[in-house]
């Protein structure tokens, strides 16, 4: 097992992502996955500016992520290294 503090070191380190849409035959279903940390982070960034900064963008990791419509609304585009789980 790779310690996750070197994956962060390395940039490897990945967030959840929760689905989106409510079931899997919804056209606009779109699975859950993971994102990079960067990518997280800024947006988080967008999240803050709009919510705060209470709850950190590590927390909002550790409590699953932002859904994919979320990331795309704090991101301004879809998310460039968003993966399928």
């Amino acid at each position: 097992m790779i310690d996750p503090t070197l994956l962060v070191a390395l940039g490897a380190r990945r967030v959840p992502v929760q689905s989106s849409g409510y079931r899997i035959r919804d056209p606009d279903y779109i699975p859950p996955g993971t994102i990079t940390w960067e990518e997280h982070v800024e947006a988080w960034r967008g999240y803050a500016v709009l919510y705060g900064k209470q709850q950190t963008a590590e927390r909002m990791a550790q409590r699953g992520g932002f859904g994919h419509w979320e990331l795309t609304q704090y991101l301004g585009h879809n998310p460039k290294t968003w993966e399928a789980r």
